[in-house]
């Protein structure tokens, strides 16, 4: 007999040998809240609407000459006295100066400059159970005058402005003490992401603000709420998958799925995700351990062809799993083949500390020899007309349509023996429905006392 309890929008399915939990889009609050922490300017407000006026007026009424825009905007995310000195070093210090800023500041404040889909983006935040907080280089005057006059102000549960402390990083150091260190940044510049990076916690770059620039600094990109909604989402996902990892005392983690199901790109924002945290992380891929096409082409069919002579098991074993299941560490490069050339050319530098986990990312990864070594099973879940459909966008472009047929005939029918065989969701320790990108849902394998 099965039991479905519903809380929230998390479900929990028990019976006799397993309880398992699914996490959908939208989280209860029951285990499931983050500490957001937004930057202000050029993350939530529009900020450059009026920065340049204000800075124009100010040094005009004090007979400075006025600087170019585009050098104006980029001091967005700066405090007011790094933005003074840097603009106007005559009047660096000088508090009068300083004044007439704040008061031209507080008065182009408008309602109508938050960005698109804000509201929204932050009210779909808080029902989900989220902490919401601001960590701002502005002052707490500015920030809670920002707040109020957008209508935002309700959903945040902490207000921080920089100026109490030495540095940004500082300040969320301040937000993780109070709240613990389950947080994420939600900023547009540098100082934000860099900010998360020394405090361990992953960042999301709203590329839509005045720091797009430096994305590439951030965890995460977001080009919109909507995809800042998302990435929050997803970090949910790892965050939840990384705990049971360390409940299960897990180091190499395997990464399985039928070819589109989006093993790859999992296992790399999974990596991200948990380097951000200060977790050393090392991605393994099984293509990297083709075998050459004389041993690939073994047999007269030519799906049991690849079933069983695609991968190099054995090299892949006897080079980097066992000798790293024997010592704790590997520091090693292997050449793998180059599937191109049907050479070993392709240099694979392999770093593995102690601590260090490992995702190994493949298809017909949970076999024997193989998963025996594995601690932790992780199956993305995909029906093959979504594979067929995923295939026409990725692989038609390079290889033609005949390329469809390829699938049809050879790598579908290959993934079907393997599911019937192998039964891989079965094995899982974590199964991730994968059809939709933006909303996966998470099924985690649970010991009960029953086991």
């Amino acid at each position: 007999m099965h039991h479905l309890r519903k809380i929230g929008t998390v479900f929990h399915l028990s019976c006799r040998s397993a309880a398992c939990v699914w996490y959908n889009k939208v989280k209860s609050k029951r285990g499931a809240a983050l500490t957001l922490i937004f930057d202000l300017d050029g993350t939530l407000y529009q900020t450059g609407t009026s920065f340049y006026s204000v800075l124009k007026q100010a040094a005009e009424e004090f007979g400075q000459p006025v600087p170019q825009k585009p050098t104006v905007l980029q001091q967005i995310g700066k405090t007011s006295d790094a933005i003074i000195s840097f603009l106007f070093p005559h009047l660096a210090g000088q508090e009068e100066f300083k004044q007439r800023l704040r008061e031209l500041e507080h008065g182009a404040i408008q309602t109508d400059r938050l960005y698109p889909g804000i509201p929204q983006l932050l009210r779909n935040l808080s029902q989900q159970g989220h902490q919401l907080c601001i960590c701002s280089n502005g002052s707490i005057e500015y920030i809670r005058l920002v707040l109020d006059k957008t209508g935002i102000h309700p959903y945040f549960d902490f207000l921080i402005s920089t100026k109490q402390f030495s540095s940004k990083t500082a300040a969320i150091q301040k937000i993780i003490e109070r709240y613990g260190g389950n947080c994420i940044v939600i900023g547009d510049t540098a100082f934000d992401f860099k900010a998360a990076t020394k405090n361990h916690i992953p960042s999301v770059a709203a590329t839509y603000g005045y720091g797009s620039r430096d994305a590439s600094l951030a965890t995460f990109p977001a080009a919109d709420t909507a995809e800042i909604e998302k990435q929050i989402f997803l970090c949910q996902l790892y965050q939840r998958l990384w705990e049971d990892m360390q409940n299960k005392n897990a180091r190499i983690a395997g990464i399985n799925g039928v070819d589109t199901s989006g093993k790859t790109t999992f296992a790399a924002n999974f990596a991200r995700y948990l380097s951000a945290k200060g977790i050393s992380c090392q991605v393994l891929h099984l293509d990297d351990y083709h075998n050459p096409s004389h041993i690939r082409a073994t047999g007269d069919d030519e799906i049991g062809a690849y079933y069983q002579h695609a991968f190099d098991i054995p090299r892949l074993l006897e080079e980097v799993i066992i000798p790293l299941k024997r010592n704790g560490f590997l520091h090693k490069t292997v050449y793998c083949l180059n599937l191109d050339t049907d050479r070993y050319e392709n240099e694979r530098h392999y770093r593995i500390d102690n601590g260090t986990i490992v995702l190994l990312e493949g298809v017909l990864l949970f076999r024997e020899p193989l998963v025996e070594y594995l601690d932790y099973r992780i199956f993305l879940e995909i029906g093959f007309d979504e594979v067929l459909r995923r295939a026409a966008i990725r692989d038609v472009p390079k290889y033609g349509y005949s390329f469809l047929e390829k699938y049809k005939q050879k790598y579908i029918p290959v993934q079907q023996k393997y599911i019937a065989e192998w039964k891989p969701a079965e094995q899982a320790d974590a199964v991730l429905q994968n059809k939709d990108f933006l909303h996966p849902a998470l099924m985690l394998k649970v010991k009960t006392a029953a086991d």
